[in-house]
This record gives structure tokens, sequence and C-alpha cells, in this order.
């Protein structure tokens, strides 16, 4: 990437995927020459596991239409969750960077539920967010999204009022089970 653009978390995220599966990464490079990257997955998993998989998946808390503001800089995530949400009962608003979801958040205080924002993000940070959306309403509950793994000090992130941490890569399930111990009770400390 260019000198300023992007946050350089690709290659992190990219092996919090493969090894969240199971796999890893082989990386070769070679001045002048390029690098490579191999990426080692596992084989497919028996018939009856993945029928396993998908039973357990049926059981997942939904939502009953509650707007969640969803802030990530990356259009791909945005989509894959604001799917994910809206199939399973949630009311998604999205926005690309902290400044528009600062925007979308004062446009529709009166509906959103809850917000969840990547950590890093050009310009404004998911944490600084987190800060600016707990000044115009503290009992929204917020949380972040990050791919930094233990980088992230997440007992100042709660002292901040921010409910969970969910780790990059994370699926469907984690996040569907979180909403729903979220929802459940009066936002507790998870």
């Amino acid at each position: 990437k260019e000198i300023g653009k992007g946050t350089g978390l690709g290659l992190s995220v990219a092996v919090g995927v493969v090894e969240s599966h199971g796999g890893f990464i082989h990386i070769q490079s070679t001045p002048g020459m390029g690098t490579e990257f191999k990426v080692h997955l596992p084989a497919l998993p028996a018939a009856d596991e993945a029928a396993a998989a998908k039973k357990t998946g049926a059981n997942l808390p939904q939502g009953r239409n509650e707007a969640v503001l969803l802030v990530d800089d990356e259009p791909g995530i945005l989509k894959v969750i604001s799917k994910v949400l809206q199939r399973n009962g949630y009311h998604p608003l999205v926005a690309p960077n902290g400044t528009e979801a600062v925007k979308i958040f004062l446009d529709h205080a009166h509906e959103i539920r809850l917000v969840i924002t990547d950590y890093s993000m050009p310009g404004m940070n998911g944490f600084t967010l987190a800060e600016a959306i707990k000044k115009l309403d503290s009992g929204v509950p917020v949380i972040i999204a990050s791919g930094l793994g233990d980088a992230l000090d997440e007992a100042k992130l709660r002292q901040s009022g921010i409910q969970v941490v969910l780790k990059k890569p994370f699926d469907s399930e984690i996040l569907l089970n979180t909403l729903g111990k979220i929802f459940q009770a009066d936002f507790p400390e998870i």
C-alpha cells in the first residue's frame, strides 16, 4: 500500500482468519524479487461434523429489530456483518468511519440500541468514537472489534464503558451470542 493508505492490519487480520480455521501462513521474501505467501488450511470436516455445526447454528439468539450502529473502514466487513445482523433480526445502520458514525448516532440517537466499532480506523479510532458515543448517551453499549489481539488494553477499554472486546476475526455465532447476552439483560459485563 502507498504511504498513508490503509491501517496496515491486512496481514494481521489474514493471519488471524487462517489461524482461527486451524491453518497457518508460510511467508518467503526475497529482496528485489518479491514476497510469496502460502496459506495452509486443514481439509474440510466430515459430513456429519458439518451437519452438527449447522444444527447448532439454528439455536442462535435472534434480534427483535434493534437498531445497531456498525462502524468499520473496510467496506467488505461492513457488508458481511450488516447482512448477518439483518438476517438475524437486527436493523443495522452502517458508517465507514468515526465521523460519519457520530452523525448517524446524532440523527438516530433515540433508535440506536448498540454500537459495534472497529478499533483501528484512520482519523477517529474506535476508542475515541466509543468515548464520544458515551458522552452523548452513556447507556448505549459499545462493542470494540479488533485484530490487534493482546495489544489492546482491555481493562482501560472497560473502564471507559465498553462492554465487550471482540477479537477479529469472529464468526456470526460469536457475534450473535454476544448480542443475545447484551440484549437479554440490562447490558451486563460480558
